[in-house]
């Protein structure tokens, strides 16, 4: 009996000592540098500014440097597969939108699974969008929108960075409500379809920096703002749920990542330092000036189950709608 005894007292021992181990391993967290942080996408992009901004922040208040490093390609499979690929130490990031983890996985076939493979770790913000039309159609509202649409079922022809993009998947919410027929017709590049909207090749497009633009140049007319509330610097656009209560705002936020079995202990630390800067002052400017605005998410929010909430939603509609990558 004492042997067995001994055996159990030995177990418990070096399963403390091991769960300790990993305590001290989270609280030394970060004792190198760099960290890297991996945008999935091109340099200069909303994402990436963005993503820049918490990065410069983040790396203050953990007294390490953190490098940004731009992986684009396959709609931001290449760089989340760097990230899901890296060891699970909390030196490897991934700074990137919730579209590339909740709708990309039900358009191709990935090399990695985005659910199991990686660590939500915090909701960073929310892209602002406005919708607006080009000026020469006459219409004024998200009504007259529809109407015109369903008066010449797919003559009405919209926008957008590529198949896949955060605007496309807003213009299928507004079909899935309305019922209407829109033409997509997908851009490489989120501004490249400026001039043929300015001309009327395409009539209409959902995007925030180039939409606040073109609407203070008076070059377009703005229909809605496709959040909860109204922009202060276009008081009199209003909100798409004051104009269309059934609209259901696809999810869009910038989102962090890291490997799966990253320690909690990291994730914790890290939530709950994005959740102090996103109530800066300087925070809430840096994103109005990009059509953004921050998370109000606390450092304990199941960031996980937003994750998959947001996969399976995605996965609905791509398979109604049948979007398929090119």
């Amino acid at each position: 009996m004492k042997f067995k005894s001994l055996i159990m007292s030995s177990t418990i021992i070096a399963s403390l000592l091991s769960m300790c181990a990993g305590v001290w391993a989270s609280e030394e967290w970060p004792t190198k540098q760099p960290i890297r942080l991996i945008v999935p996408f091109d340099a200069g992009a909303g994402t990436d500014a963005i993503h820049r901004f918490y990065a410069q922040k983040l790396s203050k208040v953990l007294g390490q440097q953190i490098i940004i490093e731009n992986l684009g390609g396959a709609g931001g499979a290449i760089g989340t597969q760097k990230v899901a690929r890296a060891p699970a130490d909390g030196y490897t990031l991934l700074g990137t939108l919730i579209t590339g983890i909740a709708a990309l996985p039900h358009m191709q076939k990935l090399q990695y699974d985005s659910l199991k493979d990686l660590t939500p770790i915090a909701r960073i913000g929310y892209p602002v969008t406005l919708l607006g039309v080009n000026k020469d159609m006459g219409i004024n509202t998200v009504q007259e929108l529809v109407a015109a649409a369903k008066k010449e079922p797919g003559k009405i022809a919209y926008g957008s960075a590529g198949i896949g993009s955060a605007p496309q998947f807003r213009f299928e919410a507004l079909i899935a409500e309305t019922g209407v027929q829109l033409e997509h017709v997908p851009y490489k590049g989120g501004t490249a379809y400026v001039a043929d909207l300015l001309s009327g090749r395409i009539h209409t497009f959902a995007d925030g920096t180039l939409g606040a633009s073109l609407g203070k140049a008076d070059k377009v007319k703005l229909l809605a703002v496709l959040d909860d509330k109204r922009v202060s610097d276009f008081p009199k656009v209003p909100a798409i749920s004051e104009v269309m209560p059934g609209y259901k705002i696809p999810p869009t936020w910038y989102l962090l990542e890291g490997p799966a079995g990253l320690p909690p202990a990291i994730v914790t630390r890290l939530a709950t330092e994005l959740a102090a800067i996103s109530k800066q002052p300087e925070t809430a400017e840096f994103m109005f000036n990009l059509r953004a605005r921050p998370s109000t998410d606390p450092a304990n929010f199941n960031i996980a189950a937003e994750v998959q909430s947001a996969y399976d939603m995605y996965g609905k509609m791509i398979r109604e709608r049948n979007i398929k990558a090119p």
